[in-house]
């Protein structure tokens, strides 16, 4: 191996080593800094994916202590539904929590143009506040179910 190949292995291999050496550092005080960030609630939702226009909808909602999970009682809950591409929000719920850090969200599903629509659920209290967004598709299904006196046909016959 020549002298100038010798200059360059060495050349990279300390370039890689110091890259190396800068993500980890960056990682380590990522982590370190990362309980800075975290909020001290936690927002849990169970709700539906496709909502039916006119029909009614329910969204469940905990609110909970990040560190020990132990219910968030009065926590301030709104729902929103805007369309996906931007829009405004229409407002579909707004009330607390109860003791047990849980509201079951009932509202009565708008008719919207946009079928793709995005569910907003806002949840402030006295730890935090917390902001989630869930995509739904807001659209009527129809289904027809046709029963007949024979259980099979055969091709041409009458029905």
């Amino acid at each position: 191996m020549s002298r100038k190949a010798k200059v360059w292995s060495i050349i990279i291999l300390a370039t890689l080593l110091s890259c190396s050496l800068c993500v980890l550092v960056s990682g380590t005080i990522y982590v370190i800094r990362l309980p800075e960030n975290l909020g001290e609630q936690d927002t849990l939702i169970l709700g539906q994916s496709q909502l039916i226009p006119g029909a009614p909808g329910v969204v469940h909602i905990q609110v909970q202590r990040h560190d020990n999970a132990q219910p968030i009682a009065g926590a301030d809950v709104k729902i929103s539904l805007k369309p996906r591409e931007g829009g405004r929000a229409q407002i579909l719920y707004t009330g607390a929590t109860g003791t047990d850090g849980r509201v079951a969200a009932a509202f009565t599903v708008p008719d919207v143009e946009d079928p793709a629509q995005q569910i907003i659920v806002e949840t402030r209290s006295d730890l935090g506040q917390d902001t989630l967004e869930q995509p739904v598709t807001v659209e009527r299904s129809y289904r027809v179910l046709l029963i007949t006196d024979k259980p099979i046909y055969q091709p041409g016959q009458q029905i």
